[in-house]
């Protein structure tokens, strides 16, 4: 009994010493303004100082110990994961602005921001031990990401145009059918149509025997088909870290509620982005009523349902077998005995739902 006392008092002085060494060398990282809250320095210094020694040796022994921590083994590369702080300070020089940016890059940027929260809280001593364990495959996640995302960078240049022209002759429509000031309007379309010109001239010199005229007639079905060609590669990813992230939410809710409600406000706004969700409807619901006892209670189940219905009209690509099917498979996980492990199921799932409108349809 002694030796498994003294045992587990060594390991737990480990453990602590490793989140000491991981700590120090995350606030090393922002002594340097390698992340930061603030305007970051200029961009030119900063790459520089990306690749400098201390910066790659601390953030060698920051993965290190956190794979320790949570019992891991990933290879990351610590360049990698540099990248995701540039990424998250730079965004718009590295990517462009919103309009420019394909559903890929915006995936990027929200891993980015995750990230660098979970060092916020390291850095201030707020982190728990699932959260850790949270951070390690968003880490390696952020890896897979980036890496297809490179991968698409070498084609990719064509695709960012034709996103831009895409979004522009949008806008000009856009303006076509709202707005009620003839001059202002005649103003901003000149300057969307110089724009979308521009663009067209770039995509000529970057390949001057690209079929422009078929980009002129046929631009929308070009982005959904450049759209759709990304959008699954997405899908498979976020599948692949769902996984991970389902027995970091079963292992929160036992704690506490925090993650689970996060987790279904950010639903509610990607249900009225993507799906048309009712935001009155939304906000109507008592989300703490909903997990005060640990049960499917009526709100709850009722939200869920609302949420699968909402989907199912927006959803064009399966029949209404399929439809009814899913609802049925949803309504079946309403198991009190099992609710720590089936409303996370449930609300990943809609996510997954959700992805697949949004990087392959919408």
């Amino acid at each position: 009994m002694d030796i498994n006392k003294n045992i587990n008092k060594i390991i737990s002085i480990q453990k602590y010493y490793r989140k000491y060494l991981v700590r120090k060398n995350v606030s090393q990282l922002y002594s340097k303004k390698i992340i930061t809250n603030n305007t970051p320095i200029n961009f030119v210094k900063y790459s520089k100082l990306l690749l400098t020694s201390d910066v790659l040796n601390s953030m060698d022994t920051i993965i290190k110990n956190i794979n320790i921590i949570c019992g891991c083994n990933y290879e990351i590369k610590s360049r990698i994961i540099l990248s995701a702080f540039m990424i998250n300070n730079y965004t718009n020089e590295l990517l462009g602005g919103e309009m420019d940016r394909m559903d890929f890059d915006n995936i990027i940027v929200d891993y980015c921001l995750r990230i660098k929260l979970l060092f916020n809280k390291i850095k201030n001593n707020q982190i728990n031990g699932n959260e850790y364990k949270l951070l390690i495959e968003y880490l390696y996640h952020f890896q897979t990401v980036f890496l297809q995302w490179k991968e698409q960078d070498k084609y990719r240049s064509i695709q960012n145009i034709i996103v831009s022209y895409y979004n522009r002759r949008k806008h000009i429509q856009h303006i076509k059918e709202t707005s009620n000031n003839i001059n202002l309007s005649i103003k901003q379309i000149m300057v969307l149509e110089d724009e979308c010109l521009s663009l067209i001239n770039s995509i000529v010199k970057i390949d001057p025997k690209y079929d422009i005229e078929n980009l002129i007639d046929d631009y929308e079905n070009i982005y959904m088909n450049i759209k759709k060609t990304m959008g699954r590669i997405l899908i498979q990813v976020r599948q692949n870290f769902n996984k991970a992230y389902l027995q970091y939410l079963v292992d929160e809710m036992k704690k506490n509620k925090t993650s689970i409600y996060n987790l279904m406000l950010e639903t509610n706004k990607r249900l009225i982005k993507i799906c048309n969700g009712d935001k009155n409807k939304l906000k109507k619901y008592d989300y703490f009523n909903m997990l005060e006892n640990d049960k499917f209670n009526d709100e709850l189940r009722n939200y869920i349902i609302y949420m699968v219905n909402t989907i199912n009209k927006k959803d064009h690509t399966r029949t209404e077998q399929e439809k009814q099917t899913w609802e049925t498979q949803c309504v079946l996980l309403f198991n009190d005995n099992h609710y720590y492990t089936n409303l996370p199921i449930i609300l990943l799932d809609i996510n997954i739902h959700m992805d697949t409108i949004e990087f392959l349809y919408v």
